[in-house]
């Protein structure tokens, strides 16, 4: 009996969500940035032998810009929205002994997941123009991979990361542009695209 009754509860939940209508849905946003420099550190030396005093500078480092994708759940008639963030940046350096011996070259891939909440501080009643900010938390992993000079090297790091953005510009409806601007792992500057559904 008991299983009855939890199926036609379960059957009527399910149908008075089916009616529910669609103003009353949330809107699904779904952004693809890309970031400028971010306020992510990649190592500026290593230790050749942890017995010794020698060590190896970092020369010549080249960052790329940060590739984030995210997704936004944007309850209707409010005024913020939340969601996640997966963010990719690369850099790579030489690696010299003592003034301009080069030794070798590596690179640090570092991987980021973040949770975000977004707020507009206004927006148009259609919501096609929208000036807001952000605030991004989580958690990053880098891999470093070194060339055959330098074989014995490894490197990998897991670390907590945030993004603060004072502000953040929307324009479009189902599509439109992006831009944001703040300090953190994802960049100082962001710009792209984002579908809403």
């Amino acid at each position: 009996m008991k299983g009855k009754a939890l199926i036609v509860i379960a059957f009527l939940l399910s149908m008075a969500v089916k009616a529910q209508e669609d103003s009353e849905r949330p809107d699904i946003l779904v952004n693809v940035m890309l970031g400028y420099d971010s306020y992510q550190e990649l190592p500026s030396a290593f230790q050749v032998d942890p017995n010794a005093a020698e060590t190896y500078a970092v020369r010549n480092l080249a960052k790329s810009f940060v590739f984030s994708t995210g997704v936004s759940i944007a309850p209707k008639g409010m005024n913020f929205q939340y969601g996640f963030n997966l963010a990719y940046e690369n850099g790579a350096a030489d690696l010299e002994e003592g003034t301009d011996i080069y030794r070798g070259a590596y690179s640090v891939a570092h991987y980021t997941f973040l949770g975000h909440f977004k707020w507009d501080y206004w927006s148009t009643d259609d919501n096609v123009f929208s000036i807001g900010g952000g605030l991004y938390l989580g958690m990053g992993l880098d891999i470093g991979t070194f060339t055959e000079e330098v074989p014995d090297f490894s490197y990998s790091q897991a670390d907590y990361h945030y993004q603060l953005d004072p502000i953040n510009i929307r324009v479009g409806n189902s599509f439109g542009l992006e831009v944001s601007g703040g300090y953190g792992v994802l960049g100082y500057v962001r710009g792209g695209f984002f579908y809403r559904f």
